[in-house]
Order: C-alpha cells, then structure tokens, then sequence
C-alpha cells in the first residue's frame, strides 16, 4: 500500500480526534453557496442547523461567513468548496473545506460547540498552548498524523478548529517539525477570525 493511499484514513483520524466523540448518529450536510453570492444588503439567512442539547447554538458557519474572496486570498480555490457538518444529538459541528490548486493543500474548518477546555482535555497528550491572528489558540498536533497542523481558535460558542493537510509532508516514518506542519497558518488564522467579527 503507497504512503498516498494511507493518507487519506489519517487525515480523517486528526479531524476526529480534534471534534472527538461527536454523536455516533452524526451526519453530513451539503455544502451551501448561497451566502457567497449575497450582497451585504442580503437579509440574514436562517442557520443550517438547530442544536437541541444544553449547548450554545453554533453561530459561525464556514461555507457561508467565508467568502470566496477571503478564501482565495489565502490560496485556495473556492471552486473546491464541499461541507463537512457533524450534526450530532449533544454536539454541532459545522464544517467546510477547500484545496489548493495545484492540489498541495486541503484546509477544512469547522466550527463547534465544544469548548477549547473541551479540546484541551481531549488532546492532552499533544495539545500546546498558543496564539494565531491575535487570539489564543490551541495547537493539536497529532505525531501520528505528520502532515497535518490542527489549531483550535475560541469562540463565543465553543472553538473554531483549523485542519490543514499538507501532501508534500512525509509519512509516520518521517518526522515533521510543527513549524513545517503549520508553516502559514497564521494567514488563515486570521481569515477566520476577520470573519467571526466582521464588525471590526
């Protein structure tokens, strides 16, 4: 089996680990573009999704709050947009990811109503204190997935997760420093969070 083909298993390995334990009767939703077509005169669109636990309502929505620009400004192709929601009974996570062109690069963020206490705690075997773009951050660097950067921003609701996957980054067997696995995600740090308060 190519080092290719054991990749795609591991990245979904980071991602689960970074929201872990989200309802074992989760499921996905599509990816809605609506958003990034509006003007600004547009009026609010409903949310995608009601969270029925004792949680805070996830109120940043990826697909929609970043735009097309805002996403190619920090290299990917907004053409490549697809969702990537886990919609769990006691947690919510609302997802969307992109690519880079040439494909070197697949960023997914997701927003959730789980803590940065919550992941904390989940990742303590890794997880490193931080700041990105400003704001505090929590890095989750898996050494068993070396070529992905996992970051977790805070958010009135819970945190904000970053997933980057890098291709040109080696295998298990090949060591990466966490400056090569996160080597630009201060730009898409900050993307994220102009989007969480476009007020500012």
């Amino acid at each position: 089996m190519s080092a290719n083909s054991l990749r795609v298993p591991l990245i979904a390995a980071a991602l689960l680990l970074a929201v872990s334990c989200a309802s074992e009767n989760a499921g996905g939703a599509d990816s809605p573009s609506s958003s990034n077509e509006a003007d600004s005169s547009s009026p609010a669109l409903p949310p995608r999704h009601i969270d029925e636990s004792e949680r805070p309502q996830v109120t940043f929505d990826p697909c929609r709050d970043l735009t097309d620009e805002a996403i190619s400004a920090i290299g990917y192709d907004p053409a490549t947009e697809d969702g990537a929601d886990t919609l769990g009974e006691s947690q919510t996570f609302l997802g969307c990811s992109w690519k880079t062109d040439p494909r070197r690069y697949h960023l997914t963020v997701t927003a959730g109503n789980v803590t940065l206490d919550e992941h904390r705690a989940r990742n303590s075997g890794y997880a490193t204190e931080s700041s990105l773009a400003g704001v505090p951050a929590l890095m989750m660097l898996d050494p068993r997935v070396p070529d992905s950067c996992v970051a977790a921003l805070p958010s009135d609701f819970g945190a904000v997760l970053l997933l980057r996957t890098d291709r040109d980054l080696g295998s298990p067997a090949s060591p990466t420093t966490p400056d090569q696995r996160c080597e630009g995600i201060e730009q898409t740090a900050a993307a994220v969070v102009d989007a969480m308060n476009p007020a500012k």
